[in-house]
């Protein structure tokens, strides 16, 4: 059964550059907002210092909800705009993890590693779920139209499995507006994968003892093949950092038509301030 972690974790990789939330989420009416923000140029230097860019947004007073991580946050305006993301700033960040799988324990801790950029706007994540396995990777491109997520190589063990997709994944769409689609398909070899989603809405939450604004969305992926599922993916991104601040995640499915599996997952970036 442990064959099928690296397929949990494939799941869970597709959509976390997506951004997105399972909870419906309805826009407030902004009294006002106000954006500081670089040029792109400035930006890119900022994030290859382990910096990030700041971004400011005034609101009115909204419906305030709660994670399970206890994180609270507020609806916020309903697009996220300025200019197009750049990568994210390299080091590595640490996440709380919890929930229930039926391929085994959800460690209490994971990390991300992210590597620097290339002058082609490439950038490399790698995702440690488990600190006692190998990270798996996620491959972002950063071009004019916003981030897209190209590819994914899952590593557990001895078992690697590559995900090339095409089209890419929006993670997320931009200008991030409440309702664009996400969607992409991928072949794995011998199951194929399926992403459908959409912007739902936009929050602010609490991250580092601070506001920031983060894009809400859903987010579902669909693998036929060697695994049948179905994974719900809800997240919060933020265009601040660049990065994913919360997820939910459920998959459920059948391995080779015999082997069930389940897990129930939840994720929280713990700071946004990366270490080495």
């Amino acid at each position: 059964m442990k064959r099928l972690i690296p397929l949990l974790t494939v799941l869970a990789l597709l959509a976390a550059g997506c951004g997105g939330d399972k909870k419906d989420v309805k826009s407030a009416k902004s009294a006002g907002s106000t954006s500081s923000s670089v040029s792109a140029d400035t930006t890119a230097t900022t994030a290859a210092s382990g910096g990030a860019t700041a971004t400011t947004t005034a609101t009115a007073k909204g419906k305030t909800a709660t994670t399970a991580a206890g994180r609270s946050a507020t609806t916020a305006s309903g697009a996220s705009t300025g200019k197009v993301p750049v990568p994210a700033a390299p080091g590595t960040y640490d996440y709380a993890q919890s929930g229930t799988s039926s391929t085994g324990a959800v460690p209490a801790n994971g990390t991300l590693k992210v590597d620097a950029a290339g002058p082609n706007g490439v950038q490399l994540l790698h995702r440690y779920v488990d600190p006692a396995q190998p990270p798996s990777d996620t491959t972002v491109a950063y071009r004019s139209d916003g981030p897209f997520i190209t590819d994914t190589v899952v590593r557990q063990q001895q078992l690697e499995i590559k995900c090339h997709f095409d089209p890419a994944v929006p993670a997320p769409p931009w200008p991030a507006t409440d309702g664009k689609p996400i969607a992409g398909k991928a072949n794995c070899g011998s199951t194929s994968v399926d992403v459908k989603g959409t912007i739902t809405g936009h929050r602010t939450t609490k991250l580092d003892g601070a506001d920031i604004d983060v894009v809400v969305a859903t987010v579902t992926i669909t693998t036929h093949g060697q695994v049948e599922s179905t994974n719900t993916e809800t997240q919060w991104w933020s265009p601040a950092l660049r990065l994913t601040v919360h997820t939910e995640s459920h998959t459920k499915g059948t391995f080779s038509g015999t082997f069930p599996f389940e897990s129930n997952v939840t994720t929280d970036l713990k700071s946004g301030k990366p270490h080495s």
